[in-house]
């Protein structure tokens, strides 16, 4: 593969990024400027994952039904059109539907980014082109919210869109020039929407499935509260201004990458039981420094060093978690990848939903949320672990 390749399939890949943090990033100047009260605002990040965990049901079935260009192309250009409609909204309510739209058609990009790898590579060359993207995909993380706060405190909130109409509508012009189809007619499959419907069901069934991809949605659930709850804890808890809020951001991404790199040589040294042992031990370590920190009265950025001690071992915990939750499936690896982001991005969207407005009322009530999540998820892999012995 090429690197032009990878870097666009990279920026597909982080359209999910684009149109969540860098709207977040913004959330403040929206609710200003639509004069909406905490939840109604909320409700823009809520709805937008909560139809990405949709979307992601179906995703790999119509990909496999109709090839990888036509989706591609056709989410790059709802992403243009829903941002160009965004600019014209004139209440909050017609950018939670416009949302609705940006979270399945984002969601597209994301999972098509990888099948497309593999369609072209296998084996060394596509484990090292997917750790490319995904590359790509975290500096492009990093990115997005500090060009939506800043552009969002500069230019108001339509810029925002602009911003994202703009780059999604330069990435429809490019796939539709240089992206070839990639899944000849004769490889694709015939689109039964029942038949899919029992396979789901299948997956679902499996205890095993569902307490490690419950698991891994717990300790993603507990980052991404603090995500959702970013505007709070950035403006009233640490006294930041609108244009700041990407700091919060910084916290996230560059202790990812190095969870993200830990885990290779921690699976080196200890194997798969001992890296996750390590992973969770840095997740608790995190969870109680937070409670600590989170007690005091500190309204300096330097408060949320116990989250970025976390994100490297929740970090560490996610490809350890999913591929568990995958092993019972070697043969239908596709459909529960599906199943498994369907219930990651569930869980985002009623975390940004219901958990961040209960507990965003100060600090030291998200460190008890974040670390209950962290508890909760614990005590399902125990559960896992204990039915395993059983058996």
């Amino acid at each position: 593969m090429s690197l032009y390749l990878i870097f666009l399939l990279g920026l597909v890949g982080a359209s999910m990024s684009v149109f969540s943090d860098m709207i977040i990033a913004a959330l403040p100047v929206l609710q200003s400027a639509f004069a909406a009260n905490d939840r109604d605002t909320q409700q823009l990040v809520t709805l937008y994952f909560i139809a990405t965990a949709v979307m992601a049901l179906w995703v790999g079935a119509l990909a496999d039904a109709y090839g990888r260009r036509p989706l591609v192309l056709a989410s790059m250009l709802l992403l243009t059109i829903s941002s160009i409609a965004c600019l014209f909204s004139e209440r909050i309510e017609q950018l939670w539907l416009l949302r609705v739209v940006q979270g399945a058609a984002a969601g597209v990009g994301m999972i098509l980014s990888r099948t497309i790898v593999r369609d072209l590579v296998s084996g060394v060359q596509a484990q090292k082109s997917i750790g490319q993207i995904s590359l790509i995909q975290a500096l492009v993380a990093i990115l997005t919210p500090i060009i939506g706060a800043w552009t969002a405190a500069h230019y108001g909130w339509q810029a925002v869109f602009a911003v994202a109409a703009g780059l999604s509508c330069i990435l429809l012009v490019v796939f539709y020039r240089v992206l070839a189809e990639t899944l000849p007619a004769q490889r694709r499959t015939e689109f039964h929407p029942i038949a899919l419907l029992d396979a789901y069901r299948t997956v679902l069934g499996s205890a095993t499935f569902l307490r490690m991809s419950l698991a891994h949605a717990m300790n993603w659930g507990a980052m991404f509260l603090y995500i959702a709850a970013a505007p709070k804890i950035m403006l009233e808890h640490l006294g930041r201004s609108p244009a700041e809020m990407y700091q919060l951001f910084l916290f996230v991404m560059p202790p990812m990458i190095a969870g993200f790199l830990l885990l290779p040589h921690a699976l080196h040294r200890w194997g798969a039981h001992g890296a996750l042992k390590l992973a969770y031990g840095i997740c608790f370590v995190a969870v109680i420094l937070n409670l600590l920190v989170s007690a005091g009265d500190i309204s300096s950025l330097w408060a949320l060093t116990p989250f970025a001690l976390y994100m490297v071992g929740v970090a560490a915990t996610t490809a350890l978690l999913i591929g568990a939750a995958m092993e019972p499936f070697p043969n239908n690896a596709g459909m529960a990848s599906s199943c498994q982001m369907f219930i990651q991005f569930l869980f985002m969207g009623l975390t940004a939903g219901v958990v961040a407005p209960l507990a965003w009322g100060s600090l030291l009530n998200l460190a008890w949320a974040h670390g209950a999540l962290v508890l909760t998820g614990f005590l399902i892999l125990l559960w896992q672990r204990q039915a395993t012995s059983a058996a």
